[in-house]
Parts: C-alpha cells; structure tokens; sequence
C-alpha cells in the first residue's frame, strides 16, 4: 500500500496509479478480479484500470451499464459501499459478457468521491464463496488514494486543467469538473489517510450495502 501511497505523492500520470491501485486492492483483500471505473455523464461507466482474471471484454475503455443488484451498480447509483453474494437473479449484457464467464460469486464496491462528487467505483470480486465482512471499510482507504490521484491529474501547478477527453479525470465529465480545485488542499493528509485506514483496518461505524 506504501508504494501506491508513493506513486500518488509523486505525481504519476493517473493511467498509472490506477492500475497500481487496482492489482493492490486484489493483493491485500484476495480478490480474483479488481476493476476500477469511472460514472460518465449519461450515467454508463467507463473502465479505467483492471488487474486479476478478467474477461477480455472487460479491456480498459470500454462502456457499460450494469444493473443492480451487482454491487458496481449500486454504488455507482448510492455513492455508498455495495456487497452482493448472490449473482442467481444478476441479468444483463455486463453480467453476460463478465461476471458468468469469470464466475465470479462475491463482489464488493465503493464509490470514489473527489470533492464531494461522486466520480466513479472500485469493486473487488471473488470466486469464493464471500469476501470478508470487513472489505467495504477496508476499500474505503483505497478511493481516498484514488480521490487524491484523480484531483492531481488535471492541475498542473502552471497550466491549469487540460481538457482530454481521454484523461480519467475528465473535466467535462459533471462528476469531476471541481476535482483540479482538491490539489493542495489536504491532498497529502488524504494519501495519509488512505494508508491508515487500510492498515488499522475499519472503523466502527458500518457503511451502508446494497441488497441482492
């Protein structure tokens, strides 16, 4: 986890901490699969990093709109952590195309908010039976790292926001057109953060899960 906390510090492009983020997510919960995406303005997704067993129609720049009650759907309706452990009544084109084929049977999502817009959701999934009680909390650590990466990406300290579209942090995107304003202002005691909550575990505090 230090060394995504390093990545985030130094400024890397965000293709890369976001992959970073993605394989240690799966590393640290034992996840199968690890997919990270960003909510698009029509409300579909687009995936932004992928790490574990995936299907090959889960390739980084691809667009869905998966459907509750797959944990990514309900995050990315709620902006709250999501759980399913039943994919039995799961349907749709996403489920079809990359959940069935991976057999995934547990899944865990989290939204990532940057500056208090809910920019996109991290999931983990497990061919096992359930991924433990606690992974909500403990990937909560993760998107505050990735909060942080995303509010760098586009504010540069001398030229202000770029506007490619192709940027994970895209500017005419309505979830992150405040992201540039997060850069120093606290980004540092984000990653700090970030690092704690992932090492002293969760909290006590519950959060809030879909149902499947």
């Amino acid at each position: 986890m230090r060394r995504v906390a390093t990545l985030v510090a130094r400024g890397l492009p965000p293709a890369e901490v976001l992959a970073a983020v993605a394989h240690e997510v799966g590393h640290v919960l034992g996840a199968d699969a690890t997919t990270i995406a960003r909510l698009d303005p029509d409300d579909a997704m687009t995936v932004v990093a992928v790490a574990g067993g995936h299907s090959h129609d889960l390739a980084v720049g691809s667009r869905w709109t998966p459907q509750p009650p797959l944990a990514l759907a309900v995050a990315l309706r709620t902006g709250h952590p999501a759980r399913c452990d039943d994919y039995s009544q799961a349907s749709g084109a996403f489920v079809d195309a990359t959940v069935r084929p991976m057999g995934i049977r547990s899944s865990v999502a989290a939204p990532i908010t940057v500056e208090g817009h809910l920019w996109g959701a991290i999931v983990a999934g497990t061919r096992r039976a359930h991924l433990p009680a606690d992974t909500e909390q403990r990937m909560v650590g993760f998107t505050e790292l990735i909060a942080t990466a995303i509010a760098n990406v586009d504010s540069p300290p001398d030229t202000g926001p770029r506007s490619s579209s192709n940027s994970p942090c895209n500017p005419t995107n309505r979830t992150t057109r405040r992201c540039g304003e997060f850069r120093g202002r606290g980004g540092d005691q984000a990653v700090a953060a970030g690092v704690r909550r992932i090492v002293d575990g969760p909290s006590p505090s519950p959060p809030r899960r879909g149902v499947c």
